[in-house]
């Protein structure tokens, strides 16, 4: 075969190739898009009142596409909340990780932090998973098994690890967690009362502003130094400061 045949072979082989990958990112972006669409519906409706119409609509699409990538409402809604969660897990696997040095305490008050930030900014999967509280729902077993029982043990031993080193109170850790657990799900719940109340900023980035004091004090035997302070102490003196200290 001449070298021209095979450029023509190889440029032929690569054409469907190329085309095969950009259906599969746009499957997946379709993919992505009605999974975000059924948070919001399952979060707002509920599970019985949830409509696999009405999410098609949130993305545009025909709604037997929606049921081409998931069966049925179930597989959806386990879809939906294994897509909800994912971001969460990685975030708080990223917090966990501890340096060589970094003690309990800190890596307790570190993911505490981030986990304080992540869930009031993301108020759409905490009522994903408020819908599920009622009793008798047949979802709340799964996600109690797979997520939220691995999430609370998993703190509930850097609690007691932090304890041990005495940078965390004297108090029962499933007691502390869900208190926490209450202070970031029921501001977003009472999000739109906050708005008519004109209380509270409705920025997550403020509100997390304030309630991490508060829970810090309630958690931890010790602040955490300023980081203001901290800088200052390290950093050298300039000419400006040294003609201040004059």
């Amino acid at each position: 075969m001449s070298g021209r045949k095979k450029a023509e072979v190889v440029k032929s082989t690569r054409r469907p190739q190329k085309r095969q990958r950009a259906e599969q990112a746009r499957a997946l972006q379709t993919r992505r898009q009605i999974l975000d669409a059924a948070v919001d519906e399952f979060g707002e409706r509920g599970f019985d009142g949830a409509n696999i119409r009405h999410i098609a609509q949130r993305c545009g699409i025909n709604h037997q596409l929606v049921i081409y990538h998931f069966a049925n409402k179930d597989a959806l809604w386990q879809a939906a909340a294994l897509h909800g969660f994912e971001e969460a897990l990685a975030i708080l696997a990223e917090a966990r990780r501890r340096p060589d040095g970094m003690t309990a305490t800190e890596t307790l008050r570190h993911e505490l932090k981030q986990s304080i930030e992540f869930q009031l900014a993301h108020p759409k999967m905490q009522r994903f998973v408020l819908q599920e509280m009622r009793l008798g729902s047949p979802r709340l077993p799964w996600l109690v098994e797979n997520y939220l029982r691995p999430i609370r043990e998993a703190q509930a031993k850097l609690f007691r690890e932090a304890q041990r080193e005495g940078g965390a109170v004297d108090a029962d850790p499933d007691i502390l967690f869900y208190l926490m657990v209450g202070l970031t799900t029921v501001i977003p719940s009472l999000q739109e009362e906050i708005r008519l109340q004109g209380v509270l900023s409705p920025d997550p980035e403020e509100i997390s502003k304030s309630v991490w004091p508060l829970l810090e004090r309630m958690v931890f035997t010790t602040p955490s130094a300023p980081k203001d302070r901290s800088s200052a102490a390290r950093r050298p003196a300039t000419a400006t400061n040294r003609t201040r200290k004059r």
